[in-house]
């Protein structure tokens, strides 16, 4: 049986579509959530030393090893409807100490736990404001903070797509011949449809306070993961409960489902092992064999028919995006995709309903019984999950990141420069392992004012047919624009490295500026939206004027010998060189972030500006200065020290722990 559970959750089809996804951080955090219940439920059925410093320790691990913090709301979730299944059982029977000390340590472990995960969250929680999780759109829902309703429930699960639970095939699969109601798909919550018996079972079976709990958590998860469609109970969380508008994908939420029922289908083998005998189950169980048997025998007979006569196979909008042919070609695919899959779900069942039935007359004994559904689910499961896994060689794998002409070009030049990738490659994170700086590439909490930038200024150029704005991105430090072929001539750019095997170019942007220099003029406007307003205005030109978020000290100018280098470039420190004859704004085109980052003029503190929406600056008077921008990393270093008391103070509750388990015993 433990075996079986294992398996359900090593093989999960959805696991490993997070792996393919690059969604690691999900399954890195959510591994945790099995151990972490066990070990809460033995803290409240034991309320032992030993357990609470196990629970706070596996807790603090995910949140530091794993911190994904959508994730981590499910733990903690999955904890609190288990105590309060737990509690009403216990306050019934008169056991509100015994509620109350659990409760006591579950909360105290908890704090120790976020202690333990303190090293980045500490600072996580300070940046999550001034990303895209926190801080609304510069242009529409401005005062918004994180997500808005309808981004964050996207993903939601609609009530009719939980037939794939059973027959995964049933919307499609997959994008592009997925047809459900997300905007696409690349994943599955299926989980063997034996499991999915054996978990029924257990359902009908009798019920323990751990059973009324996984019910309970299987309950709540499946209707938060209907988002939209139930959002009169989505809201409760989206609107009142910390940091969940900043969460998306509400169909997430039925990982724990999926771990319910894994342990639930344990609990369905005693429940037919309770059952030997029962007259009554033998008659449900041989009914229920023959009525699957026929559906069986209809799906291998009939299959299309049978397929076309129980869904639409249509989505709305396609008929915009694809011909004729086309779409008849995708109800095509889905229509044998799901004759296919009752097929074989109903030949899987009616084995598994047959097997049971012959355990329960006594004519099969228990180990051939579990030999029995642990081989149909491998079957199962082992052939399901290819659709999702196609393992690559190393070597493959590897040349991904081997680099080519381009790229070799670009690291030949000494200066500090960035490039803007176009098309496909504009999601590209490979630049960072190529130690090429670029404007593009994915991260799940971009900076908002990167977003803005992105959204409504980036591709508002004069050229319809290719529109970047070139003077953006020259003021943004961008020196190439890097594409997936050769632009037409008329673009008037000019190709400096080309690679046609790796398909891709580089081209020279006349625009560029250097990462540090003085701006011609400065237009003070403090409300975000209408800076973004000024700079989508057609003709703003970013090559003489700049925007700053408040009044400067002073006149701002630029004279004709001004100068600016950046005499030295880090991650966290940036020196600069300058002389101007005027005072003026010196403009960095790196990302404006309040918290923790200075800026020193000759030595002395300066006053950073918001330049542009989204890069810094700082006024200088006349003349020659030194000026220096570097993060002082506070939050990271009170981080580090509440983590490593709490990891110290969770070790020792630990040792004490088992100190104390091993003298009870011997004196015992």
């Amino acid at each position: 049986l433990a075996f079986l559970c294992g398996m359900l959750l090593a093989w999960n089809t959805y696991f490993i579509s997070l792996i393919t996804a690059s969604h690691g951080g999900k399954l890195a955090t959510f591994i945790y959530i099995p151990l972490l219940i066990y070990l809460a439920w033995q803290v409240m059925e034991k309320r032992g030393l030993l357990d609470f410093g196990l629970f706070a320790m596996v807790f603090g691990w995910q949140v530091q090893h794993g911190g994904h913090t959508q994730v981590l709301f499910y733990s903690v979730i999955s904890v609190a409807i288990l105590f309060v299944v737990w509690a009403i059982f216990e306050l019934r029977e008169g056991g509100a100490l015994r509620a109350a000390t659990a409760a006591g340590y579950l909360a105290v472990g908890g704090i120790l736990a976020v202690g333990v995960g303190a090293l980045w969250y500490i600072p996580l929680l300070e940046y999550v404001e001034y990303s895209i999780r926190g801080v609304g759109p510069a242009l529409g829902s401005a005062s918004q903070g994180g997500y808005s309703m309808d981004d964050a429930t996207a993903w939601s699960m609609a009530p009719s797509e939980l037939i794939t639970v059973i027959f995964p095939s049933w919307y499609g699969l997959k994008s592009p011949v997925y047809w459900g109601d997300m905007l696409f798909t690349s994943s599955s919550f299926y989980f063997g449809i034996v499991p999915l018996f054996l978990a029924v079972l257990g359902i009908l079976g009798k019920k323990s306070r751990l059973v009324w709990g996984l019910i309970a958590l299987s309950v709540f998860s499946i209707l938060l993961s209907f988002g939209k469609h139930f959002s009169l109970f989505y809201s409760i969380f989206f609107d009142y409960f910390p940091f969940f508008n900043k969460f998306r994908t509400p169909s997430l939420i039925l990982l724990l489902v999926m771990m319910c029922a894994a342990i639930l289908a344990a609990y369905g083998y005693r429940a037919l092992d309770e059952k030997i005998g029962n007259e009554k189950w033998k008659k449900y169980l041989f009914y229920g064999a023959i009525a699957c048997t026929v559906l069986m025998i209809l799906s291998i007979i009939g299959g299309k028919s049978l397929a076309t006569s129980l869904a639409s196979f249509s989505r709305e909008g396609e008929a915009q995006r694809y011909s004729a042919q086309q779409i008849a070609g995708l109800k095509t695919q889905r229509a044998d995709a799901l004759a296919q899959d009752l097929a074989i779900r109903f030949t899987f069942l009616a084995a598994a309903l047959w097997m049971a039935y012959l355990f329960v007359v006594g004519k099969m004994k228990s180990v051939a019984l579990l030999s029995g559904l642990t081989l149909i689910t491998l079957i199962d499961l082992g052939s399901f999950a290819g659709k999702f896994f196609d393992p690559q060689p190393a070597a493959q794998q590897k040349a991904l990141l081997r680099t080519n002409r381009v790229v070799d070009g670009l690291a030949q030049e000494k200066d500090v420069f960035r490039v803007f990738p176009v098309g496909r490659l504009n999601q590209d994170n490979r630049w960072a392992a190529w130690g090429v700086q670029s404007l593009g590439g994915y991260h799940g909490a971009k900076l908002r004012s990167w977003q803005d930038m992105a959204d409504n200024v980036f591709y508002n150029g004069s050229n319809r047919q290719f529109p970047l704005n070139y003077e953006l991105l020259g003021s943004l430090n961008c020196k190439y624009i890097i594409t997936e072929g050769l632009l037409p001539p008329e673009f008037g750019m000019t190709l400096a490295y080309e690679d046609a095997g790796a398909k891709m170019a580089a081209y020279k942007l006349p625009t560029y500026k250097e990462r540090a220099y003085f701006a011609d003029s400065v237009i003070v406007i403090e409300d975000r939206a209408r800076t973004f307003e000024t700079m989508k205005a057609p003709g703003f030109s970013f090559m003489s004027k700049a925007i700053v978020n408040k009044a400067l000290p002073g006149i701002a100018a630029k004279s004709a010998d001004a100068t600016a280098r950046v005499t030295n470039y880090a991650a966290h420190k940036v020196e600069i060189s300058s002389s101007n004859s005027s005072s003026g704004l010196l403009v960095l085109s790196d990302a404006y972030y309040e918290p923790e980052w200075t800026a020193t003029v000759d030595g002395q503190p300066a006053e950073i500006f918001l330049v542009n929406g989204f890069a810094r600056g700082v006024y200088l008077t006349a003349g020659s200065h030194s000026v220096i921008f570097e993060y002082a990393g506070h939050k990271e270093a009170t981080g580090a020290t509440v983590a490593t008391v709490s990891h110290f103070l969770v070790l020792a509750l630990v040792g004490v722990g088992f100190y104390m388990n091993r003298r009870k015993k011997s004196l015992a």
